[in-house]
């Protein structure tokens, strides 16, 4: 009984969300659906109620109790339907923007990096560590604004050693506990960051507990959804950037990593080229 009762409990508060988000009014609003209800409502209403007025002989005591709901109710959901739609093209639009504003932070800050590290002669831990910690912020920013909890989301960088041939963790952003260097041999055909060298994409992990990678991928570590990006020149690979979360399947599919989500990191990326990954 007491599952039902949480069952039924979950769903109508997801009920209650969709109904928030869908129909959530303000006094801006509701001023502004008054407006054009009276603009648009007494036309429709007009040529809704003359056609039936004609019909009961210029009587509108003949009219029947579904005259009255088309009269009144046909009206009420056209102008109803036009301001929902209106808002939900708002709300497209004021995306866009908040996208606009995130990318033009985004290349500002990449812009402020390259200057500090041309006036300066810092540590490299220390550039690439900011650098991290600024993807860290985009992408978190970037699923906040798309609705999507985020939970932890943290960035290192692995480097290729050609003479050893691998990959070694060498930089972090955020280093949270248990996260400590390692070394991921090329020729062992392991997931993640190795999977991205071999194959010069972005390779996915929505669970890195899953049964196909529970045994590559230690149960003490808290991550549990990873992104590898390969970071190259010329062609040639020299360093995988890895994004991490403690969220399954946090950052969606590689089609929206590819739509929503690299773009952002773009300017930060160019960053690490440019600096040339140590």
């Amino acid at each position: 009984m007491k599952n039902f009762w949480g069952k039924f409990k979950s769903f109508t508060q997801s009920v209650r969300i969709f109904f928030l988000k869908t129909f959530s009014f303000n006094l801006r609003d509701i001023i502004h659906l008054l407006i054009n209800g009276l603009i648009s409502y007494v036309p429709v209403a007009i040529l809704v109620f003359l056609p039936l007025y004609i019909k009961a002989n210029w009587d509108h005591k003949q009219f029947s109790y579904f005259d009255w709901l088309c009269i009144f109710g046909g009206p009420l959901l056209v102008v109803t339907f036009n301001y929902l739609k209106e808002k939900r093209l708002t709300k497209n639009r004021d995306k866009k923007i908040k996208e606009e504003e995130i990318s033009y932070r985004c290349i500002a800050g990449a812009i402020d990096q390259l200057a500090d590290l041309w006036k300066r002669k810092h540590k490299k831990e220390i550039v690439f560590s900011q650098i991290l910690q600024d993807i860290e912020k985009v992408v978190t920013q970037t699923l906040k604004m798309l609705k999507i909890e985020t939970k932890n989301i943290t960035a290192n960088l692995m480097l290729y050693s050609p003479k050893k041939n691998v990959l070694t963790l060498r930089y972090f952003g955020t280093r949270l506990d248990r996260r400590t260097s390692l070394v991921l041999p090329l020729d062992k055909g392991l997931p993640g960051a190795t999977a991205a060298f071999v194959t010069k994409e972005i390779v996915y992990i929505e669970n890195t507990q899953s049964p196909e990678y529970n045994h590559h991928f230690s149960i003490s570590k808290s991550y549990r959804s990873i992104i590898s990006y390969p970071i190259q020149n010329n062609r040639k690979i020299y360093a995988i950037l890895n994004i991490d979360s403690e969220n399954v399947n946090q950052f969606v599919s590689n089609e929206f990593i590819t739509i929503e989500l690299l773009p952002k990191m773009q300017p930060f990326i160019a960053l690490l080229r440019f600096t040339g990954c140590g």
